[in-house]
Formats: C-alpha cells, structure tokens, sequence
C-alpha cells in the first residue's frame, strides 16, 4: 500500500528502485521460509508454499514469511520517514488447500485453485500493517500464533469465511502439535532408532554405523532428511554421495564432504584448498602428513601414497573435524560405493575413538549381495531394513498428502495397488492425477472427474514416470533426457554441454519449470554451481530409456569429449568416468548396428581409459574394483592394440588375487598364446612368471618345487642380463615364496633381501611391507641365532622407518624373537606397538598376522587363555578370508595351544580342516596338522598311529634348517612318546631339541624341553 503515493512524490526511476528493493527483499524472505514467489503484479506479489516441494508446515512457513515481510518493510519505512518523509504499508492474506500444478509454457497460470482466490480476497479485506488469516490455515497454525478473531468476512466472489487477525508467532513452536509430528508413516521406529543411536554418538563420544537399507522408493531419503533437521542442531551434517553409474570414482564421496566441511569451492587453486584443510585439522599431531594425503584422495594432487595411509588420514581428518563439534556424515547409494570407500567407512567404525561421528549409509539390499558381512560383528553397528507399508498406512499416506480424511470411492483403492507399499511411488501418482486435473479440489474434499477404475493407470513405476514423462512439453523433456545421460546429478552447465547452442539460453529456465514440477530438485550439497539432481533414480531411467539408442549414444560421446575438453589434475579417477561414456556409446551403437570404424574407434578409447582406470585401482589395493574396469576395457581394445596384451595381464593378476584361479588360468593360456608373438620381451617375462607361479601353486609337492625353483634360478638370471628391475622383483619374491615352502630359510632370505632392495628402489611401497616381512620370516626360522636376528631386525626397523607398515611388519618378528630369549614384556610391547600401527591405519590382515604372534608369544610365557584367544581370533579371520595359506597354519598353532591345555577334540577337529585346506607343497601346515594330531591320538591312546604321524612330520623338516621347527617337532614326538607310556623313548629326541634350541638361542624352547626331560628322569 501507498505506491500510488509514491508516484506523485518521487520521479519514476526512483519509485522503480524501491520497489525493487522492497520486493527483492520480499523474494529473500519468502524463499528462506521455503516458498516461490509466483508472480510480481505491480507492487503486489503472490507467494507459495508447498509447491513443488511440500513440507508438513507449508502454512507455518507462510505465516512466519509473512511476519518477517511486515517486520523488513517497518525496517524500510524508518529509512523512508527519516530521508522521505513517508512510509509504505503492507496488507496479507493467507489461505491454505491444495492447488493444481499448470504448465507456464503452455499459457496456464503456475498454480490455480480457489485457495489462490481467498487469499487474494483476504488480502484486499486486510487493514493497513494487517496479515488475516483463512480459517484452515489457522487450524493449521494455531499452536504457533496468537490471533484475535475477524468475525465474518464477505469477501466477493465467494461469500461469507471466518477470519483470524494474526498478532504475533512463536519462532520455535509447532504449528498444529496434535498432528503429523512427522510426515513419514510407519516409520516412527526407525526415527526413534536413529534419534537413539545419535544421543549415543554424542553422549559417549564413539562412533556408530547406522545403515538404511531399502529398494529404490522405499523413504530411505525421507527418513534420514527427517532425522537431518535434528541432528543439525547439535551436530555438523555433511553429505556425500556414490555416482550412480559404472563403478563410480572411488572417494568422490570423501571429496564432496570434505569440500562441505572446508569450505572448498571447485574454482579454488589447489594451494588454498590445501591450506583449508590443513586448518580443518590444527593441532592434529602429523597435521600435514595428513593433509596431503586427504588432498591426494580427493584429486587435487597427484602422488603414490600406500592405500592404508589415505584411509588412515581420512579417518583423522574426519575426527579432528568431531572434536569440535559432533560429525554425522550421511553417505547415500553406498551400493555403488567401490571396495575401497567401504573399507574406509568400516576402518573409521572400527578404529575412531573418542570422536563422536555417526556414520549413517543408505543403500540398497545388494549391498549385502558384494558385502555379506557388512557390519557384522561391530558392537557399534546398526543395520535397518524398511519394508514395504501395509496397504492401510499407503492409503493413510495418500490423505496425508492430499490434505483430506477420505477420497472418492475407488480412488484410494487404486492408488494403493499402483504403489504397491512404495511411499514415492504413492506420491508420483498422486501428483499425476493432480497434475491431469482427474482429482480436483472441492472445499475440504476432493472429487474425482470421472470414474479412475477405468483409467488405464501406470502398474510398474517406470510406466509411471514414463506417462508422466510425456506428458512434458518438447523442450522440458529434452532437456531431461540430456540430463539422464550425466547421471543422477548434472548441473545446468553439463546439460547446456549436451544442447545445441541456440536452445542453451532457455535451460535453466526449463531446468526450473521440471524442478517445480518435482523430477528434479536443487543439489545444494554439490559444491558445482546450479546443480541438480533426480528426485529418483528411477526418474532419470525412465528419462533415458525413452529416448532413442543412437541418440543415446551421441550424446555419452559428446559429454566425454567435453569432460576430455575441461578435464583437470583435480580428479586422477577422471579417464573412468570418460570411459564410462565412451562405453556406453559404443555398446549403444553397436547394439542397433551395422558397426563401422567409428564404433571400433569409439571401443578403442573406451578401452584405453578404462585400462588406465584399471590399473590406477590396481595400485591402490582396489582388486575387485581394478578386476572389473581391467576386464571392461579387455573387452573394447583391439587385439592388436599396443595396451591389450599388458591389460590381460593386469587383468591376470588381478584375477589371481582375488582367488579366481580358474578363471586365472584360462586367461593365462590365452595370455601364454598371444604373448609368445609379441615382440615386448619384458611382457613375456611377466608371463613365464605368472605361469611358473600358477603352475606351482596347483601343483603338489615333490619334484615341483625343485623345477620351479630351477626355472625361476633361470629366470632371475635372464632378467638381470636384461636390467629388467620390475619383473626381477617379481621372481625374486616368487623365488623367495618356493624356497620358504622348501623349508630353506637361507636361500629364502637373501632372495628376500634383494626383493626389498629392489622394491624400494622402483618406489612401489606396496611390495615393501612383504619383502621385509619375508627377510624377518627367514631370519625368525633359519640358522641366524636369536642375538644375530634380533640386531638385525632391529636395523631393518630403523632403515625402514619412513614406512610405518613394513616397519611394524617387521616389529612382529622381532617381538616373537623378544619372546623366545625370554623378554616377554618388550615382545607384548612391540607387538602392542605394531598393533596401534595396524589399527591406526585399519589394517585388518595385518592385524590378524599380529593377533597370531600374540599368541604365540603368549604360548611362550605359558598363558594359554590369552594364547588360545589371540589365535582365534587370527585363524577366524583367513578361515572366512579363505586364506589357504594361513588359515591351515595358524589352525595348527591353535591346535597345539588346546592340545596344551587337553581340548583334544577341538584338537583333532583343527587338525583335519589343516589336512583338507593346506597346500600339499606346503612344509609348516603339513608338518604342523601331523603333530597336532599325533599329539591328540596319543592323548586319547591310539600309540600307533600317533607315532607314525609325528615321525612323519619329522622326516619333513629334518632336511631343512628350520631350526625352530625342527625342534618343535621332536618335542612333539617325545611328548607323544611319553603319552603312549614310552617315557625312556622319549630321552633322545629331547635332548636333539635341546641342542637346537641352544643353537639357535631359544631360551624359552630350550628350558621347557629340558623341563620336559627332568620329569621323565
């Protein structure tokens, strides 16, 4: 009110700049609270809430907007009076019921409905400074506000309504308090659920994993933004989300939370991003060791840090950010999460202490599908599944969401047998009939146009989003498909990559108009400007599958060019995503045919980006994500391309690794055959290696390991003629591995020392930790006397220092070294220090190795609960890793400790799963299952056949110069002996052992065989 005034006083630019101001103002107010301004008609504007977005408290926004309208403008007014000598005046109506989306482009008004015509009545019925109120939207808002009664109004167009002057507005309080404290139903559990495990986070500053899983459609979203709003009062909520397509990057989501929580931008140079999150983490000891790795992992610097080391600093950066305030870090579509990302979620669980972080994930069931054991076993871990609503909560919520108590006859029925107990689905629909004016508001009621049981309706969700889908203009669906080929998440720059130039200018308005009809919704926890995403997967699926597939592929080749055309060092993991689109293009357009020498070429760098992808996963430690990027790009390179053959070979590798040997060896044989003519001698070196590996370790013992060893004798040879550095390491921790089955520590460990060198020398740190464990393995088993080994160890310590894996690797060694002289406190000290090592960096199959000398340590000293305890839990772990390696080995340590303290069937059962699981050429295993068993027979009286076991495992090791082992095993036979009554027998093996023992310096063994042997005297 008083704008006809103001154009009498003051020219009209003048007048134009205030009224820009006040409705400027008016737009920030409004959009604050959560609404739309509508439309500007001269000085007056029409606001609304609820629309596309609704809230449970749409009225309650509208009301407090209103208030802080009317407190801006009396702001104004004193600026006015002071410099003017004037003022404005303001007058509000509001009303409250639901309206029907129209289509801008097509000439419709943005909303219609009466409620749109009572407010505009009340409006013009409201005194100067005055907001009136409908009757429905007080009843919505009366637990908030103070009123005092308009008595009846007549307002013209529409009779007789009730009205309510509005006073004032509790800033805090519910508006209706009565009903729909939330607007989930049947979720009330879950919130509570979540709400607990929150006070937990913050009342015992520890960590807890709480998981939703849920199909697509479920509420997992609505749930946790429920929860969101609470948490954010007393906690720092960041997000992060897995892409949605192909592997996805592998800590895309760690940047996007990271860039959340210091404030980065995609446009920051890298130095001052880094210097953001070197502040995150002052006073953090290592501040900036770990800030480089945080910045290496999440793409603004390149580097070769060791996988354990990222998790380990990623894991500080996050508890330094909780030491200040709690950290709920909510990560969405964790299914696509890559092995790496869900190892570091499971790492910060396990290992963060007094930080209270709430590590809340959504996913879908196939989570459990790649991850079984998810959260298994942590007392600190939370795992929900939502289900489906019974048919009476859908149709609960379809009234929630229409604002009515009950729906025409049929209507409802419908509704809910479409959604099939699927709350978005339930809303799609409903927005569907809204949207197609097929229910239509009448009062408080709702009437449907005609009868909807004879309405063709949608019964799967994609025919559901594809009805509505087309039902879009030309231009909005355009640009919706151009969206659906970026992803889930696109921002209006990518989608205007994907469009012609003349239509560039109109996308973010189209963008706009889909965001208000609710397929899409701001991104706001993207840092990349204008960003957006589908308001479900499904959304973007139906978008894509509409289209054409040669159109489909044109456009994954035009957003890899331009990802190609702006790609940066920010994000190493870049060639994925550009090969990913590359991929599809090809697949597309291969599917329709003919090909031709586009598709090949289009194949070829796919390929090319996957491979290099592959083997970037393959050097962080990322097998299963490596395997299936190496095999992808297997599949589109040429067989004649430069890369192909050093791609299988990755792809080899990998595939051993992960335990698929049979899969491993076809493809070796075809390696074998494609590499035998190439001209690439240090392919083929790398070839005859991974032959004469998988031959050995499918082969049985005998003559085997003598060839293997022969032919890797060959091998090494020929490689240093070559100065082939890479593969010479290869076969000389192969040579290494042969020589340890052998049971030649000797031999064993010069060639581990030399793979050390080398494995240090080419920079790969992965390789380091395992050559220096082997050199403290031979040095723990041969002839070295335990004074020589324990100096020598203590050297190895301190030249590899700057590696705190290999380093703590080579601390277990010593602490069981420690253990045999006797020195039980400083071997528990270094192991305990090895384990702080290994937990800190969240190394799980090193801790399972420290569990077991533990163990072993505590055998020693004679404290059999600790010892049995600790080697459970070892064995445990390579029994479900399905280590077939260690787990038999570590099942004969067990077995010795229960035959110690008479648990001889427990004994016995360890000993047989030893026999089945152990390689043949194998010494320690088979040597270990024989004794145990021999130990449990003889114990149980079956003299005979425990006698032969023990002299057995006795003719195995008496030709090696396992010194350690070798008198263990005449200690077992002695024992044997006395247990079948022989005691005199006994006499000789036992004073071998002593002479071993002595030799080698194990104080420890020596004594209790000469205990042994004093009690049969």
């Amino acid at each position: 009110m008083g704008s006809t005034a103001l154009t009498e006083r003051l020219d009209p630019e003048s007048v134009r700049a205030l009224l820009a101001r006040h409705l400027g103002a008016i737009r920030t107010i409004v959009e604050r609270h959560g609404g739309i301004i509508e439309k500007f008609v001269g000085d007056a504007a029409l606001a609304v809430f609820g629309v596309p977005q609704v809230h449970e408290d749409d009225a309650l926004r509208a009301v407090r907007a209103a208030t802080e309208m009317r407190e801006s403008l009396a702001q104004l007014n004193e600026e006015l009076a002071r410099d003017r000598g004037l003022t404005l005046a303001t007058r509000t109506g509001i009303a409250s019921g639901e309206v029907v989306a129209g289509d801008p482009s097509a000439g419709h008004a943005f909303v219609t409905g009466s409620v749109m015509n009572l407010a505009a009545r009340l409006e013009q019925s409201a005194g100067p400074g005055q907001i009136l109120l409908a009757d429905e939207t007080y009843r919505l808002v009366r637990d908030a506000v103070a009123v005092e009664e308009a008595g009846s109004l007549s307002l013209k167009g529409i009779g007789p309504v009730v009205g309510h002057r509005l006073l004032s507005v509790s800033p805090s309080a519910s508006g209706h308090v009565r009903r729909f404290d939330s607007p989930l139903v049947d979720r009330e559990r879950e919130s509570v659920l979540l709400q607990q495990t929150f006070d937990r986070v913050v009342a015992d500053r520890r960590c807890q994993l709480f998981t939703v899983l849920g199909p697509p459609g479920i509420g997992k979203s609505r749930l946790v933004e429920e929860f969101r709003r609470t948490a954010e009062e007393r906690s720092l909520v960041l997000q992060g989300r897995c892409l949605s397509y192909g592997e996805g990057i592998t800590f895309w989501p760690v940047a996007e939370v990271v860039g959340q929580a210091a404030g980065l931008t995609e446009a920051d140079p890298q130095e001052i991003a880094r210097g953001r999150i070197a502040a995150v983490l002052a006073g953090v000891d290592q501040a900036k060791f770990v800030a480089d790795r945080v910045v290496e992992a999440i793409g603004l610097s390149t580097g070769s840090a060791a996988p354990e080391e990222t998790l380990w600093a990623i894991r500080l950066f996050f508890e330094a950010q909780a030491a200040l305030r709690p950290l709920v870090l909510v990560f969405d579509d964790i299914h696509w999460g890559e092995s790496k990302f869900l190892e570091l979620i499971e790492q910060i669980a396990d290992w963060s202490r007094d930080a209270p972080i709430m590590l809340l994930c959504l996913a879908r069931p196939e989570l459990l599908e790649t991850r079984p054991g998810w959260g298994g076993g942590m007392v600190n871990a939370t795992t929900i599944l939502l289900d489906t609503l019974q048919p009476e909560e859908t149709d609960t919520l379809v009234l929630n969401l229409l604002g009515a108590t009950e729906l025409p006859p049929g209507v409802s029925g419908k509704i809910v047998e479409t959604a099939g107990g699927y709350p978005l689905f339930a809303e799609e629909i409903v927005s569907m009939l809204i949207d197609d004016k097929l229910l239509i508001r009448e009062g408080d009621t709702w009437a449907s146009a005609r009868d909807l049981s004879e309405i063709s309706l949608p019964q799967t969700i994609a025919g559901l989003l594809a009805a509505r889908l087309g039902r879009l203009s030309g231009e909005e669906r355009t640009v919706l498909e151009r969206a659906s080929v970026i992803g889930r998440d696109f921002s209006t720059g990518e989608v205007s990559a994907l469009t012609v130039a003349s239509e560039r200018s109109h996308v973010p308005e189209l963008l706009r108009s889909l965001m208000r009809k609710e397929l899409i919704r701001p991104a706001s926890e993207r840092s990349v400007p204008d960003a957006y995403r589908f308001r479900h997967l499904l959304i973007r699926d139906a978008a894509y599958n509409q289209m054409a597939k040669t159109t489909r592929a044109g456009l994954h080749e035009r957003y890899a060019g331009w990802l190609v055309d702006r790609r940066s060092q920010r994000i190493d993991e870049g060639e994925e995503i550009i090969g990913y689109h590359l991929e599809e293009a090809h697949r597309l357009l291969r599917d329709v045919g003919p090909t031709g020498a586009h598709v090949g070429e289009l194949g070829r760098r796919a390929g090319e980006y996957l491979a290099t992808s592959g083997r970037r996963a393959f050097e962080r430690g990322d097998v299963p994500a490596a395997t299936h990027l190496l095999r992808r790009a297997a599949d589109l390179l040429p067989k004649d391309h430069p890369a192909y053959l050093e791609t299988l070979a990755d792809l080899h590798d990998c595939m051993f690794m992960s335990g698929s040997i049979e899969e491993a060896t076809v493809l070796l044989d075809d390696l074998i055959e494609r590499a035998s003519h190439a001209e690439d001698e240090e392919l083929k070196s790398r070839v005859e290696l991974d032959r004469l590996w998988l031959e050995f370790t499918t082969s049985a013992l005998g003559s085997t390991v003598e060839q293997l060893g022969e032919a890797l004798e060959a091998v090494v040879t020929k490689l240093e003629q070559r100065g082939d550095e890479r593969n010479l390491a290869t076969a000389l921790e192969l040579l290494a591995t042969v020589q340890w089955c052998s049971g030649d520590a000797g031999a064993m460990m010069r060639q581990s020392e030399r793979s050390l060198a080398l494995a240090r020398k080419v920079g790969n740190r992965r390789y380091v930790a395992g050559a220096a464990s082997y050199v403290a393995t031979a040095l723990l088993a041969g002839e070295t006397s335990c004074s020589v080994a324990l100096a020598r160890l203590q050297a190895l310590m301190r030249e590899i220092a700057d590696d705190p894996v290999a380093a703590a690797a080579v601390g277990l060694h010593l602490g069981l070294l420690l253990g045999m002289v006797g020195r039980f406190d400083e071997a528990s000290a270094r192991v305990a220090a090895s384990r702080d090592v290994f937990s800190g960096l969240g190394q799980s199959r090193w801790l399972a190795d420290t569990a077991s000398k533990s163990g072993l340590i505590a055998r020693l000293e004679g404290r059999y609960d600790d010892a049995r305890r600790e080697l459970e839990q070892s064995y445990l772990y390579y029994r479900e890793q399905q280590d077939a390696a260690n787990a038999p080995m570590i099942a004969c340590d067990l077995g010795k400790v229960l035959c110690d303290v008479g648990q001889y069937d427990e004994a016995l059962a360890l000993s047989e799963y030893a026999e089945i699981q152990a390689v043949s050429h194998d010494l320690e295993p088979q040597v270990g299952w024989r004794c145990v068993r021999a130990r449990a027979l003889a114990a149980q009286g079956s003299p005979d056949g425990s006698e032969r076991l023990a002299r057995e495992a006795l003719d195995l090791v008496r030709s090696t110069d396992f010194v350690n082992l070798h008198a263990d095993v005449l200690v077992d036979l002695a024992e044997v002996l006395i247990a079948v009554d022989r005691k005199p027998e006994a006499a000789e093996p036992l004073a071998e052992a002593i002479e071993l023992y002595r030799r080698k310096g194990n104080l420890v063994g020596a004594r209790r065989a000469a205990s042994i042997e004093a009690a049969i005297a």
